[in-house]
């Protein structure tokens, strides 16, 4: 299967009706894009000849790219069972020991040593983590970060058109010094009623500054923070800015 179309790969898993280009994950974590994103496209060519980690992996769109690219070995963490079993048997079998399916929420036990990985991608999962447990993983993905390894995250922002009536909550909770703004609790009064079934009850949005803030606060050298667009998001959602891209690497 190397090289293979991603398209003609994926295509038999199940698709939103309403989305073009999008699949609901089987865990109610959003939306997976069928085709890969930019950002998948970098962590890819920095995988070659490499060891990395493929959080909230879904259905594989971004470990097949990377391997597909020339990583040495990818790990791909998901904690939903139906989305490992599709990678046992359609990438599994390809890729033999150079991949590696670990049924868990990260943080989790990676089954090698801190310092061992050379890159994480966290794609479309951060603004799914409720704060508290956010610092946690970014800690643990810094413990097991190589030096110059690199994290690579696309997370939802808070000006996606579907929470405009959030932004002025946003502001006030950020003026006051609030450490997580960008929290919403009652995602569901946002979403068109399609969605609802493939989204959990909160979501927790960032910025380019809030992401960059926590980032540092880490220990992480900020290579690259910026706005995304999404053509796969629904015409709705879309502003120029829905998504958060960042690049940073441990010195």
């Amino acid at each position: 299967m190397p090289n293979d179309d991603t398209q003609s790969w994926t295509s038999n898993l199940p698709s939103s009706k309403e989305h073009q280009g999008l699949i609901p994950t089987a865990n109610k974590q959003g939306y997976m894009l069928r085709e890969p994103d930019c950002l998948m496209t970098d962590f890819a060519s920095f995988a070659r000849n490499k060891t990395v980690v493929d959080v909230g992996a879904a259905y594989g769109v971004a470990s097949k790219l990377a391997l597909d690219s020339g990583a040495q070995r990818v790990i791909a963490v998901d904690p939903a069972a139906d989305h490992i079993t599709y990678m046992e048997k359609h990438l599994k079998p390809h890729y033999s020991d150079k991949l590696q399916l670990l049924k868990a929420a990260f943080p989790c036990e990676l089954g090698i040593q801190n310092g061992e990985v050379d890159a994480f991608l966290l794609s479309r999962i951060l603004h799914f983590i409720p704060p508290e447990k956010v610092e946690s993983l970014l800690e643990s993905i810094y413990d097991y970060l190589a030096s110059d390894g690199k994290i690579f995250i696309l997370t939802l922002s808070i000006y996606v058109s579907y929470f405009s009536e959030h932004l002025p909550a946003y502001e006030k909770k950020k003026s006051a010094g609030e450490k997580w703004p960008g929290l919403i609790d009652n995602l569901h009064e946002n979403l068109p009623e399609e969605d609802k079934a493939h989204n959990p009850r909160f979501i927790h949005l960032f910025t380019t500054e809030t992401l960059t803030s926590l980032l540092q606060s880490k220990g992480f050298i900020i290579e690259e923070c910026r706005y995304s667009s999404q053509e796969a998001y629904p015409e709705e959602m879309q502003n120029g800015k829905e998504d958060v891209v960042l690049v940073a690497r441990k010195p």
